[in-house]
């Protein structure tokens, strides 16, 4: 009898052995990992399929706060480009400011400005016509500068030569968006990036 006893307390003991060794999951060992995933990816409003790295690359940018579906673009459709670049706008002091954390960081294009000194991007505006918005660029932004002046944001004076925003002047009260991207006015190209779309109320 005590021969039994002994048999079984063995094979229990060898039991539980083996399954320690197979590692078995119980209750205690399931842990679920919360944190993002770097290699990860996320759709954008627009459909479009941007990497999840931490904000310090693509997808990185910020929310637009329009819907791009309906725009019509007066210059380059960008909606489709990565939106990589963080912009908060503002107006004041005579100046349109937008400031970006990709000013020194998108590369350089072959067009240049009037003294012949490097250019990244091009700022836009959003301006709505009859309830719908129309997005086009206003200038080309120097390598590093975030701010253009207020008096440049128009289509009078060739700023904006396509109709129907060629004659339109901001007014105040009114809010339009703001962004900026890697070139879209011609067809110079660097990385198809853009910046999320800020709104402004024109002081």
């Amino acid at each position: 009898m005590i021969k039994s006893i002994g048999s079984i307390t063995l094979k229990s003991v060898l039991l539980l052995c083996l399954l320690a060794v197979l590692g078995c999951e119980t209750a205690n060992d399931i842990s679920v990992d919360a944190s993002p995933d770097n290699g990860t990816t996320s759709v954008d409003e627009n459909g479009n399929e941007t990497a999840n790295d931490g904000g310090t690359g693509g997808g990185g940018g910020g929310s637009d706060a329009i819907s791009l579906s309906g725009v019509v673009w007066l210059d380059t459709n960008v909606s489709g480009w990565s939106r990589t670049a963080t912009l908060n706008a503002s107006v004041g002091g005579g100046m349109i400011n937008l400031p970006y954390d990709k000013a020194r960081v998108w590369p350089t294009t072959r067009t240049r400005a009037s003294d012949g000194g490097p250019l990244n991007g091009n700022c836009w505006v959003f301006v709505q016509v009859n309830g719908t918005w129309h997005a086009a660029t206003f200038d080309w932004m120097r390598t590093g500068q975030t701010a253009k002046s207020a008096a440049s944001v128009r289509g009078t004076g060739g700023h904006i030569p396509r109709a129907p925003l060629n004659t339109w002047t901001p007014r105040s009260g009114e809010t339009y968006g703001f962004m900026v991207s890697t070139p879209a006015r011609t067809a110079d190209r660097t990385i198809n990036e853009r910046s999320n779309v800020s709104m402004v109320t024109w002081p």
